[in-house]
């Protein structure tokens, strides 16, 4: 499958609503998102074939990217635990890109206070946690929507 062949929301959902859905079938859609760039879907598709290797790989991909949320979410269905330092690259990636939600998140999950701390200073005088209103602007959420 090409990713320029994606099946659309509503075809989507009607694969991912079928009960009797193949597996290779969904492992197909899940790498075609995949290779597209779309990690949530490639996720929802590998999860509903039972596919734990496609969720590492989502997890990889998730990790490169600095998506805390998409990364926290594979870790999960794949059951594979994440690492404390995989958190710090995810933490520092964040803090970097200005995105201080998700590097608060990522650095409290790593149980690392003085990731926390550079988070906290870079936020500059009058804050003393991460803003989500403005996680909102900085965070490309359509980067994994198809439609």
């Amino acid at each position: 499958m090409k990713p320029n062949n994606l099946p659309s929301c509503l075809k989507k959902r009607e694969i991912l609503n079928d009960p009797k859905a193949a597996p290779d079938l969904l492992v197909e859609h899940g790498r075609a998102f995949l290779n597209a760039g779309h990690l949530t879907d490639a996720l929802d598709f590998f999860v509903k074939a039972g596919h734990p290797e496609g969720s590492i790989e989502v997890r990889r991909a998730a990790l490169d990217q600095g998506d805390v949320f998409i990364f926290s979410k594979a870790c999960q269905s794949a059951s594979s635990p994440a690492s404390a330092e995989e958190w710090r690259q995810l933490g520092r990636m964040n803090l970097i890109a200005g995105r201080y939600l998700f590097a608060l998140n990522a650095f409290r999950q790593a149980g690392d206070e003085a990731g926390v701390a550079q988070v906290l200073a870079a936020q500059g005088p009058g804050k003393n946690q991460a803003d989500p209103k403005d996680e909102a602007s900085n965070h490309n959420h359509s980067h994994d929507e198809t439609g």
